[in-house]
């Protein structure tokens, strides 16, 4: 596996990007207009997550991954936030190793036990990252954005 390499400049423009779909996600949580919603959407997806595949690009997806490694350690909350917002990855055929117990009553839907989670390092193959962005999928069909928000909050101060 290839070694990511992340510079200071890299982590100015994730954060500038995180920071703009963060600040158009809460102007969307609390507008009923669906294309705000959108907005901040494509800003992760795009923005966002064009940028930390450009730098994973020597490896494999952001969401293959293993959470806690020393790998993705510069870019991790970056990941978080984007595995939050979008979900691009199909479920593992076989299944998952790692079993997660979340608490509904977290305040986020659940997923702070996810987030809070790293992967069994000496598996090879990260899932946590896989498993948070199934999670928010349920929670962001069933038009919990506010959830989402907390959950990326709460990332975000981490």
């Amino acid at each position: 596996m290839a070694n990511i390499r992340v510079t200071k400049d890299d982590i100015e423009a994730l954060e500038d990007k995180a920071e703009l779909a963060y600040e158009v996600l809460k102007l969307a949580v609390n507008d009923p207009r669906p294309w705000k919603y959108s907005s901040a959407k494509c800003l992760y997806e795009n923005d966002l997550g064009n940028c930390l595949s450009n730098l994973v690009r020597p490896t494999r997806h952001v969401e293959l991954l293993n959470k806690g490694g020393k790998r993705s350690e510069k870019i991790e909350k970056f990941i978080l936030q984007y595995v939050l917002m979008i979900c691009t990855s199909s479920a593992k055929e076989g299944g998952y190793k790692i079993e997660i117990t979340e608490n509904v009553d977290d305040g986020m839907g659940g997923l702070k036990a996810y987030i809070d989670a790293e992967d069994d390092l000496s598996s090879g193959e990260g899932e946590v990252y896989r498993l948070i962005s199934h999670k928010a999928f349920e929670l962001r069909d069933s038009g919990k954005h506010a959830l989402i928000l907390k959950a990326i909050e709460y990332v975000r101060d981490k």
